[in-house]
């Protein structure tokens, strides 16, 4: 499940990236859509921000029942845990869909919530803390790779970042469109093969 530090950090890039990624591995990988950009591209889905806000962890869960004939199934995520208008949105996905792994998306710069310059976000690590404490209450679960959304930034600049990510959480981390999906696609596999699934 692709969580994110904000809205419009590329959660969606990196789910359809790391899906398409594991299929080109062997893997019976498939998609899950959770807006309508998602839906135009994968065919189907569920538009959870028209879902009453009640039933979002059943619709999420609907989801992923009904995708279990794939190996792996790669949620999009929605919003951020933090975020003041859409946190319902995000924790309603991460308690229904109950995934094993999450990606933490996040975009290099962005200080404030987008939109809401006065409220600030949280460090990365502390978002991998409360990401991790929230979806372990439903079912254990934790944060397996980074997605850096370096758009503003020179190649120099994000591979910089880059390292100074790995470095501070231990795990992998990549800019999709310069490098690919590589790192994130082997932390999933690496995540399956932990879990014998």
């Amino acid at each position: 499940h692709t969580v994110g530090q904000d809205c419009s950090v590329a959660k969606i890039l990196a789910s359809v990236e790391i899906a398409i990624g594991l299929k080109k591995r062997g893997c019976d990988a498939k998609f899950v859509a959770t807006g309508q950009t998602g839906i135009m591209i994968e065919g189907d889905g569920c538009p959870v921000d028209a879902v009453v806000v009640d039933f979002i962890n059943g619709a999420a869960e609907k989801l992923v029942l009904a995708n279990q004939h794939h190996d792996i199934i790669v949620v999009e995520g929605q919003g951020s845990i933090v975020h003041p208008r859409y946190s319902a949105v995000t924790l309603g996905l991460l308690h229904g869909c109950m995934p094993d792994g999450l990606i933490l998306c996040y975009e290099m710069g962005r200080e404030t919530v987008y939109g809401m310059e006065k409220v600030k976000l949280p460090s990365l690590a502390r978002f991998k803390e409360l990401y991790e404490t929230m979806a372990n209450i439903m079912h254990p679960c934790k944060v397996i790779a980074v997605g850096i959304n370096g758009r503003r930034f020179s190649d120099t600049e994000v591979e910089a970042e880059q390292q100074r990510v790995e470095r501070e959480l231990g795990l992998p981390a990549c800019d999709i469109l310069r490098q690919g999906p590589g790192r994130l696609v082997e932390a999933v596999l690496n995540l399956k093969k932990e879990l014998g699934k």
